[in-house]
């Protein structure tokens, strides 16, 4: 156990500390880690294909049948440039 451990190798209240703290980030770091390796490969190559055919970064996200697609910007030209390919085109509007 932790206390064992604190107590075998003569702990100071600073290090027992710093061992606490490590111990607690550890199954936060596994966590990112298998979350990363579990992304789908072609939710991967998707999200490239976007950023590039768009020219900014692109997350999606994917949670089974839902999920959730981020365009990042930088200033409200770029934000301008989306808005316009999300416009129905002209002959769209009138049908």
């Amino acid at each position: 156990t932790v206390a064992e451990q604190i107590v075998s190798r003569g702990l100071s209240v600073r290090q027992t500390e710093q061992l606490i703290k490590q111990l607690a980030d550890l199954p936060r770091a596994q966590k990112a880690t298998r979350k990363a390796a579990e992304r789908d490969p072609d939710i991967v190559e998707l999200e490239k294909v976007v950023s590039r055919n768009l020219g900014l970064n692109v997350k999606i996200e994917n949670r089974g049948e839902k999920g959730r697609l981020t365009i990042e910007y930088q200033n409200l030209s770029e934000l301008d440039k989306v808005l316009r390919l999300l416009e129905p085109s002209q002959e769209e509007a009138a049908a």
